[in-house]
């Protein structure tokens, strides 16, 4: 099994002790995989409405933050994998070098895998 999220930071009034206290979450799940996004006003939304106390740049040093941080884990995590034989499912040919197959393990990991030659 896997485990991945989605993250927003810089959401209207967003503290720099809520996003260290999401930096902790992170660090203490210890997701496979995560999927950052800065905050950005939906129009008809109630946070469209909200005054952004957020600047660009906090936003910024924030997301760059956290993509570290899951980046770090990540790695870590997918050190596991390594020399360990797995089953994949084949989707295709790698789109960057065709001598490549391409397939993802049961926890959504994407592989390239040449057979081995006769």
């Amino acid at each position: 099994m896997a485990v991945t999220t989605d993250i927003i930071v810089g959401f209207p009034g967003e503290t720099e002790d809520e996003f260290n206290d999401t930096l902790d979450i992170v660090k203490r799940v210890q997701f496979d995989g995560s999927f950052p996004y800065i905050f950005s006003p939906r129009p008809g939304t109630k946070a469209a409405e909200m005054e952004d106390l957020v600047t660009q740049n906090e936003k910024l040093a924030r997301i760059y933050k956290l993509i570290e941080l899951q980046d770090q884990i990540t790695k870590e995590r997918l050190a596991y994998w390594v020399n360990r034989e797995i089953e994949i499912l084949i989707d295709g040919t790698s789109a960057l070098d065709a001598r490549y197959l391409k397939g993802r393990t049961p926890q959504n990991i994407c592989l390239l895998y040449t057979s081995p030659s006769p």
